[in-house]
């Protein structure tokens, strides 16, 4: 049985002082793929996947940028 991968997220990892060290893509693995790509059921895990990791880290990069903003004002 062939398998596809499909990318749903990148994670940043970061080195200890906070600093981002390397982006990790996530994928998962589809057994099957139909003419728009995706079966039904696994496009609406990929969405349901997609939304929360990007409310998660809309979320992070604000508190990220945040903080890069009040540093420039101290």
């Amino acid at each position: 049985m062939e398998h596809y991968y499909q990318k749903v997220a990148c994670i940043a990892l970061r080195k200890n002082n906070g600093s981002i060290y390397l982006n990790v893509p996530l994928y998962i693995r589809l057994s099957e793929i139909n003419p728009s790509g995706l079966p039904d059921t696994q496009e609406s895990v990929i969405n349901q996947i997609t939304e929360a990791m990007s409310k998660h880290y809309e979320q992070q990069l604000k508190s990220y940028y945040q903080k890069l903003k009040s540093k420039d004002k101290a």
